[in-house]
Order: structure tokens, then C-alpha cells, then sequence
């Protein structure tokens, strides 16, 4: 039997399940790695248990395992199978043609017809006959006739309400049918009936080898008929179907499990046979801290929340990935929150999935459509005016309605009789000289414009006319709203407000899509402006924000359910009003509780059901949440009334804890660091009084020097890469060089891989050309390099880089994903260092003689440093030695992108290389002298087309040629002589700081785009802020440098 298939597990703890699927994953695709498996979750879990199960230790990534949602699994099987994923109709296109529907007066409605002037019910009406697809009712159900009318226990206005269901049902089926859409409400439906095909499609043979999880559902809710019509369909075919669900037939809390139980229940009687599983118990994880929180208002509420998770990051072991915040109001909340958090620099991931209807754009797009009604009021014209897109500034809209108020202009019709001079009041103002005057003016001739545009709206008589001149409304002009929502957008983006650019942004472009779709829902078909707009209002109603996060190290912000089942070590929950959490019962909606609980009754099909489900949906939310951290949970409500949470009040009580009231003082709690500090030590007496700013702080970090000596002295030695890291970034080194810290290594294209891999094509390369210089005499070496150059062809740098690729650790750029672009990339770097490399060689006879030349190097004296009394051993690796028939020797180091000298870099001791090479060189080879020091990089646009292997002839020099040229004319006379004393004393006195113990977070201060934090893996833990005005670079213009170079010649030569 197919049902043999499925397994039922169940534990108490979420977490036990995620764990035991993820191992269950993992292991398959350990031992079946050529065999796929799948993971269903709710839709909103997708992105979060995704991010969960690659960061787990046990992942082996996503390439045979996918984390989705039912729907777009049942879109993925679609494509699969061929072309059986049609064009799919939005949500918001669905709420056009309902609202199409309600206003056709063909259609039998009893009591929907009062509804075709308000738009915002469409979107209402679009989820009701959502469920009646999810839960596998028909028209012909909703249906009663007159003579049962008189006998089943149903008021007159539930049969009329059930009849115009029945009607709309059909209406929105039948336009369907004929603009053949597919509506993603019955995926699931067309999905079960494709797998249940006999025999199954070619195509989909995979799925009887596949194994699928499902993770997430039943707690919150039973699972919906369709659902459960797709887990049979999917046992049929698939190798095993595994469902986890949270139940605890023991807990105190029975509430909480309610739906758990009541699920695991209903599919055992759904699959006779299925197979059920308890996990083993598990020792239950110590309870964590709580902290009770009390603010006077939502403002000092947040600010307290960032600065603390700010403490944390700064005092404590939690990274930012470790945080989470539930918001009770995300709409409220998550406003305040996005401008604390960059005031301070924490990087968080908001995802409320916050309606676009609250955007700039939006509310702009709304009020225009309002003054398409002839007669609109003056009250539409100024919140059009204020939507910030109009092009007015804030100034002449309130003069304008000052003066409006004042000459009793109410309405459009005013207006039109002021613009065509009837009014002699409006002569007179106009003519003025005054801010008011030209205020009016500017307002009054800008009418003009709309007044056009709205009548062409009017005027056109079809859907498609009214979309098209909607749409190049928004384009055209060189104000017009697409040039207004750039300029918002950038604004914002500059303020730190992104979340706020995002919803903008996916605003505007959602609105888009929408005309283009409804476009093409409404075409021909003649429609009234007053039926337009409620129809596009409608879809409208429902856009929401999609985002996707942008890294895995964030503080996870999300709603109440988002953040039940996200696992974090500490857990803030924001804005436990009385009305919020737990969330309050939803309102009754257009289809009541006793109407649906009937419904139920009648089809004997379950129906969701707010007053039945809800309290035990509340009960699982409200426990998952206070479950979920390990370490802290922050509760907190913003008022000091009664109106807090009555579950505050309650744990405060049962707790027994400490509650912290935040007021706001003279100054105010933001303005007030020491305040804020004063906060803080209440909140917990262990951690002691912060005197300093966290910049100040980490700008004065030390350790004891013994600690140090030691730690350095018991070294084999000191690399110049060390030197020019604590040059770079103290703080850094020690994070790195002395407590030993490292990012997780992920097999992915990373810029210093790519570098090795470089370096590794060049050594092959440039290794092969000296073993044919070695085997020819001197005068036949000359012909040898001229043909190892014409050698440098795509055939043979693609055999060197498959030969460097063969290293464990360059392993993934064999892939032809990478190789075919990277390593394409790669090799034409390299055979462009080495044929202008020997171009410029010609000259003066140089050739190569070491490569990858490591010191100290065995039988060679050592290159040593003296700092602090001790004798420290150079460490380091040289790329490359030329050397010429007079003894003269160049050190060249191969860059991946373009690279020059910079005295600026030298002097503050983050370029320290090439110079200490020299020193470390010449201390091997007593009698070799270093005349150069180049670096093999520079700018060459034409490796990036793949079209020709060579880059194209340059009619003058080359550009490689012209930077070596230029580099080696640094070194004309002394100077690299100089320029390397330099370097050694710069070095020795890194290593004198180091010995002291110094290692503030103060990196090097560069300009903007070079800025050592751009790239460091610690800047949220340092606690350095590059915007303080001490943290600036200095100047760095010609100036500069010249008296930069001037000072550096002069202390080498002193040195020297």
C-alpha cells in the first residue's frame, strides 16, 4: 500500500524536529547523492529554514536538496514535466476581474452588488474563495435551494451570502477559462492529479527515487484538503514521505499542542497504515534570563532594544546572527527600528513582509487616481500634493492651502473657475510679490497640467487605454514620477533607510507589473473612471513586501511567526501591547464564524474557523516564542499605562523579576550616552559602569605585555603580511594572528583564491620557460623566450590551469561553471603578465631565475628584525627574481588586478612587501643587488571579452609596459636603497608597538573607497566608527605624496 511509505514524527521541541529531518537529509544525500530529495514548509519558513539548514553543520549544500513551499513545489514539478506551468494569474489580478465581476449587473447577485463601489472588499473576497479551493468546496455546495432554504439552520442572509459566492465562484472560473490562466489557488489540485497520472510522465521517474520531508505545518492549523489530497499523491510516488509535528500528549500546556495532536490524529485516520514515530525525549535546555522592559512610548522602546543588542555584540560571546527581534507591530515598529540600527551600525535582516500600500509611491498613485473624479475635493488635491512626488516642495503646498482655506476653495470646481480667470481674488494674489503669491501660482499653474491629464484619463473609454495612459503619466516630463522615485530612492538610501528604499523601489515596480496585467485582464472592454480606479485600488490592497536577506551574519527582525520557529540565542520581543500580543483575534471578516462553522456542518468538510482555531494557533505561537531562546528573552511593551500585555503583566508576576522603566529624562535617552549607560547596568549589575563610548573603548584596547612577548617570541617567525595587517588594522591582527579566529571556510569563488590560482598558472609557466633556458646556452636563450612567448596561446594557459586547478584547494574552479568564465578570465591575466613581462625583459636581457622563492631559505643566512631586545626571523615568499647577464636582479609579485607603488602605503606601513623582500634577499645572497621592484598588475579592459585570446595590438605602447616603465623609474639612483632602509625601520617599529601590547581598533585611515573596513570579517565586533571626524583619511592629492616621498627619502637616507 502507498500510505506503508509516509512516517509520522513527533516530539514536544521544534527544534528536535528540524534537527533529526536535517540529519535525515543530510544522510541521504550522503548515501544517495545522485538521488534528490525535497523539504515542504510553509511559505513564510522557506527563506529562514534554508539559511538554517546551510549554515548546519551537517549540510552538504543545495545542489540535490531543496527547501520549498507547496506551491513552489508543485511550479517546480510543473516545469519538470514540460510545458504544464501556464501563465499564472497575481493575487492582485484576481482581485480585478472580482471586482469586474461585482460590478457586472448581469450577474444574480443578492447581496454583493453593494459591495462593486469598495474596492478594498475584492481582495477580501479573493481569499474566502481561496479557501474554498484549499478546502476542496464547490459552487454547487455553496448552493441552496428555495424548498431546503425553509429547513437547515442558516439565517436568509448566509444562503443570499453563499449564493453569490456560489455566482462569483463560477464568474472568476469562467473568465479564467477564457483568458487561459491558471490560478495558483488549484496548483496543489492539478499537481495531485498529475501525479496521480498511471503511468507517471518520463520525466518525473526521478520522484520514485526521491524522498520527501514535510516540516512546519500542522501546529498552527490542520492540514487543508488539498494538501492532504497531495501527501497521497505524493506517497504513490514517491521512495518515502517523512512528516514531522510538534505534539506532546503530556505537556501542561495543552493548548499549545491542541492543533499538533488533533493533526497527528487526522492523518492517521487519512493513511490507515502510516507508520508513527516519537523521537526520543531529550534533557530540556535551562530556561533562559528574562528581562522586563517598560518604555514610555515605541521611540524610546526601539532605542533601548538597539543599544543593547549593541552591548551585547560588544560585551558579550552572541554574534549578530544569534539575535532576533519579534515585532508584535510590525508596521509601527519596524519604522523606528531601521534608523536605530544604523544610527549604530548594526546590520539586521527586516523582513515583515510590510504592505506597500504605506509607500510614498502608493499613496501618490491613490490620490491621483482621486482627482481622476471630476468633481474631487480639495482635501484629495493636497494629500496628492504631500505624497512627496509631486514635484512641489512642502512650503508652496502649505501656502496653498492656507490661502485656499482662507478663500473658502473646497473643491475641483473652484479651482477650474480660478484657473480660467473668473475669480477676481485670484487675479489679485497672483499678481503679488510675496512667498504666498508665488506659492499659489506655482501650485495653480502645475493644476493646469493635471487638470489635462485627468480629462485624458476620462476621455479614454477601454481598461487597456486607461493602463497605457496611466503608465506614460508616470514616465513622461523631466519631473515626472519615475525621475521623483529615483531621487526619493537615493535620498533615502544616503539617510541609511533601506528597508524604506526597498519598499519604494518594489512598490513602484510592482505597480508596474499590475498595468501591465491588468492591461490585459481588463482590454477592450469599455469601463467608467470611477470603475478603473476601485478596480485598481483593489489589486493594489494586496502588494506586499518580498525580500530576500543579503548575508547570514544579520539580526533576524521579523514578525511574530516568523520569528517562532527562527533559533537564536537571544530574543527581543518589541511592542507587547494588550491589543498585540498575543496577536488579537482577527476580525470576523466577510464570511462569519457561524457561517463558516454551518458550511462545515453541511459539505462535512473542515473549514478554517477564527473563534475555533484561533486560541490554540495563539497558544503555539505565544509558547514557541518564549522557547525559542537559549540565552535571554527581552520582553517588552511601550506604555506605562494599562494597556501593556496582560501575558507581561502575568510572566512579570510569576517570574519575579526585576522590571526596567525607561522615561524619557532632560536630553532624552538617544542623546544621553551615560544615560544609556546607567540603563544598561541596571538591566544586569554584573557588567561594569561603561565611562567610555564603545569608539573610545576600542580605540584604547591593550593586553599586558608579558602576554605579548610571549606570544610572539615563541614564534618561528614574523611574516611581512603580519606587519602590514597590524599597520593596517591592529585590532584585526590580534583577532586573527593571536586569538586564531577565522571565518568558516565555504567552497566558493573568493578573490584570494582566485589570486593563488594566478600565481599557480604563472609559476607553471614561467617554471617551464627556465627549465628550457637551463637546457640551451646563453646565446640561444633569447630564440627560447621568443617562442615560449608565442606559446602563450589559449590552448596552452587552459592545460596550465587544469594542471593548477588539481589543488584541494582550487578544486572548484575546475568546474566548467567557473573555468568557462572566471578561469577564462584567469589565464588571460596571466599570459597577459607574462608576454609583457618578457616584452619588457627584452631590453636589458632579463630572465627568470626564482620562482616561488621562500625565506628563510635552508643554507642561506636569515633576514632578521631587533625590536624590544629579541631577534625576530622575516618570514615571506617572493613570486618571482629576474635577473640579467650584469647580476642585476628584479623582485616581481604578482597582482590579480592593477597595482602600484604607493609612498602613501609605504609610509603607513601597510605596504611594507617588496621592500623587505629586497632586504630579505640580499641578507640571503651577500654581493646580489635588487635594482627593482615591480608589481605585475595593471588595467587591461580587454580580458574581459571572450572573443579573441589576445588582447587587441595597441597602436602606441602597451599598457603593462608603460606601469613597469613607470614603476622602475621609481628606483632611479638611490632610491630604492632608501626606500627599503625605509621599510626596515618602519617594521622594527610595528614590532615595538606590537611588544607593547597595543591593539586598539584604529586601522590605517585610508580614502573611502580603499577603507580597511570595507573588506574586514570583524567590523560589527570592534567597535570603531569610521564617520567620527577623527576617523577621516587626510589629504592624498599630488601634494601629499610628493611630501610623503620627500620625507621617506630622507629618513632611509638617515637610516641608511
Amino acid at each position: 500500500m502507498p500510505d506503508a511509505r509516509i512516517h509520522l514524527v513527533h516530539h514536544p521541541e521544534m527544534d528536535e524536529l528540524v534537527r533529526h529531518v536535517f540529519d535525515q537529509l543530510a544522510e541521504h544525500q550522503k548515501d544517495w547523492p545522485g538521488y534528490r530529495a525535497f523539504l515542504l514548509v510553509p511559505e513564510y519558513l522557506k527563506a529562514d529554514m534554508e539559511r538554517r539548514y546551510i549554515t548546519s553543520q551537517r549540510a552538504g549544500g543545495l545542489m540535490m536538496a531543496e527547501i520549498l513551499s507547496f506551491r513552489r513545489f508543485a511550479a517546480r514539478i510543473f516545469g519538470e514535466a514540460g510545458d504544464l506551468a501556464g501563465t499564472a494569474i497575481s493575487k492582485a489580478g484576481k482581485a480585478v476581474l472580482v471586482q469586474k465581476s461585482l460590478l457586472d449587473q448581469d450577474l444574480p447577485f443578492r447581496r454583493f452588488n453593494r459591495l462593486a463601489g469598495k474596492p478594498r472588499y475584492a481582495a477580501e473576497l479573493v481569499n474566502v474563495l481561496g479557501d474554498f479551493h484549499r478546502y476542496g468546496i464547490s459552487s454547487s455546495e455553496l448552493l441552496i435551494g428555495e424548498d431546503e432554504a425553509k429547513t437547515v439552520p442558516a439565517r436568509q442572509s448566509t444562503v443570499d451570502k453563499l449564493h453569490d459566492f456560489a455566482c462569483l465562484k463560477d464568474a472568476l472560473n469562467q473568465e479564467l477559462r477564457a483568458r487561459e490562466l491558471d490560478d495558483s489557488d488549484q496548483d496543489l489540485n492539478r499537481l495531485a492529479e498529475l501525479l496521480d497520472t498511471t503511468p507517471l510522465p518520463p520525466r518525473l521517474g526521478f520522484l520514485h527515487q526521491s524522498r520527501v520531508w514535510i516540516l512546519g505545518f500542522g501546529n498552527s492549523r490542520d492540514f487543508t484538503s488539498q494538501e492532504r489530497q497531495l501527501l497521497k499523491s505524493l506517497s504513490s510516488v514517491a521512495a518515502s514521505l517523512t512528516i514531522a509535528i510538534a505534539a506532546d500528549y503530556a505537556s501542561e500546556n495543552e493548548m499549545a499542542y491542541k492543533h499538533g495532536i488533533e493533526s497527528l490524529a487526522s492523518l492517521e485516520r487519512f493513511f490507515p497504515r502510516v507508520i508513527r514515530e516519537a523521537l526520543p525525549d531529550t534533557i530540556p535546555p535551562d530556561p533562559p534570563d528574562y528581562h522586563f522592559i517598560r518604555s514610555i512610548d515605541r521611540r524610546t522602546e526601539v532605542s533601548f532594544a538597539a543599544n543593547e543588542i549593541r552591548r551585547l555584540l560588544l560585551t558579550g560571546d552572541v554574534r549578530r546572527r544569534d539575535i532576533g527581534i519579534a515585532l508584535c507591530e510590525t508596521e509601527v515598529t519596524a519604522s523606528y527600528l531601521e534608523p536605530a540600527f544604523e544610527a549604530l551600525g548594526i546590520d539586521a535582516y527586516i523582513d515583515t513582509g510590510r504592505p506597500l500600500h504605506y509607500s510614498s509611491f502608493i499613496r501618490f498613485l491613490r490620490s491621483w487616481l482621486s482627482l481622476c473624479d471630476r468633481d474631487f475635493e480639495l482635501e484629495d488635491l493636497l494629500e496628492y500634493y504631500r505624497s512627496g512626488l509631486s514635484g512641489l516642495d512642502n512650503q508652496s503646498v502649505d501656502l496653498f492651502e492656507n490661502h485656499a482655506l482662507a478663500k473658502g476653495w473646497r473643491g475641483a470646481a473652484d479651482l477650474r473657475k480660478i484657473l480660467t480667470q473668473q475669480d477676481p481674488a485670484a487675479k489679485e494674489v497672483c499678481g503679488g510679490n510675496s512667498p504666498e503669491s508665488d506659492a499659489v501660482t506655482k501650485v495653480l499653474e502645475d493644476l493646469v497640467n493635471l487638470f489635462e491629464q485627468t480629462a485624458a484619463m476620462r476621455g479614454a473609454r477601454t481598461g487597456l487605454a486607461k493602463c497605457s495612459l496611466l503608465r506614460d503619466r508616470l514616465f513622461e516630463g523631466d519631473r515626472s514620477a519615475a525621475v521623483l522615485v529615483e531621487m526619493r530612492r537615493d535620498r533615502l538610501l544616503d539617510a541609511g533607510r533601506g528597508e524604506s528604499a526597498r519598499i519604494l523601489v518594489a512598490s513602484w515596480n510592482a505597480v508596474l507589473d499590475y498595468l501591465d496585467e491588468a492591461a490585459e485582464l481588463l482590454g477592450s472592454a469599455r469601463i467608467s473612471q470611477a470603475h478603473f480606479s476601485s478596480m485598481l485600488l483593489a489589486g493594489i490592497e494586496g502588494l506586499a513586501l518580498a525580500s530576500i536577506p543579503s548575508g547570514i551574519d544579520l539580526v533576524r527582525v521579523g514578525t511574530l511567526q516568523q520569528m517562532a520557529s527562527w533559533p537564536c540565542r537571544v530574543l527581543l520581543i518589541l511592542g507587547m501591547t494588550d491589543s498585540s500580543f498575543p496577536p488579537e483575534v482577527k476580525q470576523e471578516g466577510f464570511l462569519l464564524d457561524e457561517e463558516r462553522a454551518f458550511l462545515q456542518i453541511r459539505t462535512g468538510k473542515a473549514f478554517p474557523n477564527r473563534s475555533k482555531d484561533q486560541p490554540a494557533a495563539q497558544a503555539w505561537l505565544v509558547h514557541s516564542l518564549v522557547s525559542r531562546p537559549r540565552q535571554a528573552l527581552y520582553l517588552s511593551t511601550p506604555t506605562l499605562g494599562e494597556s501593556s500585555s496582560r501575558l507581561y503583566d502575568e510572566w512579570l508576576q510569576d517570574k519575579q523579576g526585576e522590571e526596567l522603566i525607561l522615561i524619557k529624562e532632560p536630553g532624552g535617552l538617544q542623546g544621553d550616552p551615560d544615560n544609556w549607560q546607567r540603563v544598561a547596568n541596571r538591566l544586569d549589575r554584573e557588567i561594569p559602569q561603561v565611562l567610555q563610548s564603545a569608539d573610545r573603548m576600542a580605540e584604547s584596547f591593550a593586553l599586558p605585555e608579558p602576554v605579548i612577548e610571549s606570544a610572539l617570541t615563541l614564534r618561528d617567525g614574523i611574516s611581512v603580511s603580519m606587519l602590514q595587517l597590524y599597520n593596517t588594522c591592529p585590532f584585526r591582527f590580534f583577532v586573527e594572528y593571536l586569538v586564531g579566529a577565522s571565518e568558516r571556510p565555504v567552497a566558493r569563488d573568493q578573490a584570494n583564491l582566485q589570486g593563488v590560482l594566478l600565481h599557480r598558472v604563472m609559476e607553471l609557466a614561467a617554471g617551464e620557460l627556465i627549465h628550457k633556458l637551463d637546457q640551451v646556452p646563453e646565446h640561444e636563450k633569447s630564440l627560447i623566450i621568443l617562442a615560449w612567448q608565442d606559446q602563450l596561446t589559449g590552448s596552452y594557459m587552459r592545460q596550465l590551469y587544469r594542471r593548477a586547478a588539481l589543488d584541494r584547494r582550487l578544486a572548484w574552479y575546475g568546474q566548467p561553471r567557473l573555468s568557462g568564465g572566471i578561469g577564462e578570465r584567469i589565464i588571460r591575466r596571466a599570459a597577459d603578465n607574462l608576454g609583457v613581462i618578457a616584452e619588457f625583459n627584452h631590453k636589458d636581457l632579463y630572465r627568470p631565475r626564482r620562482l616561488e622563492w621562500y625565506f628563510p631559505n635552508q643554507g642561506h643566512p636569515a633576514y632578521r628584525l631587533t625590536a624590544a631586545g629579541h631577534d625576530f626571523i622575516c618570514r615571506g615568499l617572493i613570486d618571482r627574481i629576474d635577473e640579467n647577464p650584469k647580476g642585476f636582479l628584479r623582485l616581481i609579485d604578482y597582482k590579480r588586478s592593477s597595482r602600484e607603488f604607493s609612498w602613501l602605503d609605504l609610509y603607513d606601513g601597510t605596504d611594507l612587501q617588496l621592500p623587505l623582500y629586497k632586504k630579505a634577499y640580499e641578507a640571503a645572497f651577500p654581493g646580489d643587488s635588487v635594482q627593482g621592484l615591480l608589481y605585475a598588475g595593471w588595467r587591461a579592459e580587454s580580458l574581459h571579452e571572450f572573443s579573441l585570446f589576445r588582447p587587441p595590438v595597441d597602436k602606441g605602447i602597451k599598457p603593462g609596459i608603460k606601469a613597469l616603465e613607470k614603476q622602475m623609474k621609481i628606483w632611479e639612483g638611490d632610491r630604492i636603497e632608501k626606500v627599503a632602509q625605509f621599510a626596515e625601520t618602519k617594521a622594527i617599529e610595528t614590532l615595538e608597538t606590537m611588544m607593547k601590547g597595543s591593539f586598539p581598533a584604529q586601522p590605517a585611515k585610508k580614502p573611502k573607497d580603499k577603507s580597511p573596513c570595507a573588506w574586514c570579517p570583524w567590523y560589527a565586533a570592534c567597535g570603531y566608527d569610521k564617520r567620527l571626524p577623527r576617523n577621516q583619511a587626510g589629504p592624498t592629492g599630488r601634494d601629499e605624496t610628493d611630501r610623503i616621498r620627500d620625507q621617506i627619502l630622507q629618513t632611509g637616507g638617515q637610516s641608511g
